[in-house]
């Protein structure tokens, strides 16, 4: 369903963010700031057959998601999660930003375009971080239970369709004369297609 909205902006700018605004995949680089070093690398040993199983296309990208996020994160609080993703955010992430992705943002903002960052990592964090830049987010959703995280993805991991299907329900890309789609991966291919 599109959102029927007065339309300020004629241009519209959509930004990927892992490899694109950052020089990292934000999620592993999660785990080693909520979990450490020694930690992160035993959790992923012990989930190297999932995730060697999802690097040859026989599983899917949501369940080796979810079995990261259940082996490092299943029973914790949230608000606990909360608060480290928002310290990630705002203390780490500008670390492996990139500054020609934030001066591109910056351009869009002055060109007076509506910039919206879609990506598949958790908007725990991402959320914080784009409140930074004065952008809006579309990211992956967090389960929770009871305030508890539950390891599980809310819906659909926001990659490849789902990062169309997510901007579609966000807005009308029909109402607007130009769109820039920032993208580096093959999850980002449907948008680039906008």
């Amino acid at each position: 369903m599109h959102h029927q909205e007065a339309n300020p902006h004629k241009t519209l700018a959509l930004f990927d963010f892992d490899g694109t605004i950052t020089r990292k995949d934000t999620l592993l680089v999660f785990v080693r700031y909520t979990h450490g070093s020694q930690k992160m690398i035993k959790g992923l040993f012990f989930l190297s057959p999932i995730l060697i199983l999802y690097k040859f296309g026989l599983l899917s990208s949501i369940y080796a998601k979810e079995s990261l996020l259940s082996h490092f994160y299943k029973g914790g609080t949230t608000t606990y999660f909360n608060t480290m993703a928002k310290n990630f955010a705002n203390g780490y992430l500008p670390n492996i930003t990139k500054r020609s992705a934030t001066d591109r943002i910056e351009w869009h903002h002055q060109q007076g375009h509506r910039v919206i960052v879609v990506s598949a990592s958790i908007e725990n964090y991402l959320k914080h971080w784009c409140r930074r830049w004065g952008v809006e987010c579309i990211g992956t959703i967090l389960a929770e239970r009871d305030g508890y995280v539950t390891g599980k993805i809310n819906g659909r991991n926001c990659r490849r369709q789902e990062k169309v299907t997510r901007i579609k329900n966000h807005l009308n890309p029909e109402a607007y004369e130009e769109i820039y789609v920032y993208g580096d991966s093959n999850g980002d291919e449907q948008m680039l297609k906008l």
